[in-house]
């Protein structure tokens, strides 16, 4: 095992403490609430608020992704798309046929029926003189 070599920690821990007041952040010294800016109790405290709304928060995002769930399972499909297409194009289709076909019924029907040509009348000379 290696050693460590302590004897300048203390001036390590100096210069880190005077960063920090330079730069305005405070940092926590010991493990046993001496020395650091406040007691291991309040920020445990604020944490387990702030545990508490996130909590909240994520319960709200939750039923709202459920609600959205919910919505897209009635949206159509791709299939369901292309199959309206087929139908849709289909009844397009009959509606035309039909109309197409009144149209040529009606004109058939109001079309005025020929007469029988009169009867042709050939007459043949008799044979006597």
């Amino acid at each position: 095992m290696t050693k460590v070599d302590e004897s300048k920690r203390e001036l390590w821990v100096s210069k880190q403490e005077e960063a920090a007041e330079r730069s305005g952040r405070r940092t926590l010294k010991g493990g046993d609430d001496g020395g650091t800016f406040e007691t291991m109790d309040r920020r445990v405290t604020r944490l387990e608020v702030q545990f508490e709304q996130m909590d909240r928060t994520l319960a709200s995002i939750d039923s709202k992704l459920d609600r959205v769930n919910e919505r897209l399972v009635q949206l159509p499909t791709k299939t369901d798309l292309n199959s309206w297409k087929v139908q849709w194009a289909a009844l397009a289709l009959a509606v035309v046929a039909i109309v197409i076909g009144g149209i040529i019924g009606g004109l058939a029907w109001i079309q005025p029926t020929a007469s029988p040509a009169p009867p042709t009348v050939i007459q043949m000379p008799s044979a006597k003189p």
